[in-house]
């Protein structure tokens, strides 16, 4: 997909199939995206903002907007990628409501990747595949969006549908670890980033992390700044607002 003026920065590979991947005999489909280094310079990564948990709808998108405007401002990224559960579940959902949230982001002018969590989907579909005349957002309806840098892979997630409600540091590895079992489209060192669990942990040695949430209504600021480079490949660094 060309984007304007702007085919060699952004290069999605939309027309691709979808990889189908096995999860405890659950499907998981996958997205592959290609994009410039120059995208990948500073990549910001965020996901669970679960805007109107505990505030109306219309407080709380403000209450995010103020709170995200601090990240962008001290870090500039160079893109940026959300991982999922944009809204809360009693969210009355509407495509209106999503395409609204995309349009706000689109004020930044930062190539933008967003993936569904399972906050995001309503009654078995989500509002992903409908947003039109987006200049710099690109909601991907996939359950793990994985992003291709020459030889090099990040493979982002949300839940991977998986349910599990335990999200201990224990657990969270060996769902990590049943994840990459189960990748055989990259390689099995990829890195390999999810959001969900609502905690931080890093597991370096398996070069995989859960990402903490950067909430609307409460006091929760994690992200992660993502970057590459031709000699070392990607590096990802877990942060705090």
């Amino acid at each position: 997909m060309s984007i304007g003026n702007r085919q060699h920065i952004l290069l999605m590979n939309q027309k691709a199939p979808r990889i189908n991947m096995v999860l405890k005999n659950t499907k998981i489909y996958a997205k592959t995206i290609e994009v410039d280094i120059q995208l990948l310079t500073k990549a910001l990564i965020v996901s669970d903002f679960h805007i109107s948990q505990l505030l109306d709808v219309d407080r709380s998108t403000e209450v995010f907007f103020r709170k995200f405007n601090r990240l962008i401002q001290k870090e500039n990224p160079s893109s940026i990628f959300i991982l999922g559960d944009i809204f809360h579940w009693h969210t009355a959902m509407s495509q209106e409501l999503y395409n609204s949230f995309f349009k706000k982001i689109e004020v930044y002018k930062k190539e933008t990747f967003i993936i569904p969590g399972n906050h995001d989907v309503s009654h078995g579909k989500t509002f992903f595949c409908h947003y039109e005349n987006g200049m710099y957002v690109h909601p991907i309806e996939c359950d793990a969006l994985i992003l291709k840098t020459g030889t090099n892979y990040v493979c982002f997630g949300h839940h991977f549908k998986n349910n599990t409600r335990s999200h201990t540091r224990s657990r969270i590895k060996i769902l990590l670890e049943n994840i990459r079992f189960k990748m055989n489209c990259i390689p099995k060192d990829s890195l390999l980033i999810c959001g969900h669990t609502h905690e931080d942990h890093s597991f370096p040695e398996m070069n995989s992390y859960s990402l903490g949430p950067f909430m609307a209504d409460k006091n929760h600021t994690s992200y992660g700044i993502l970057q590459y480079n031709n000699d070392s490949g990607f590096n990802f660094q877990p942060m705090l607002l």
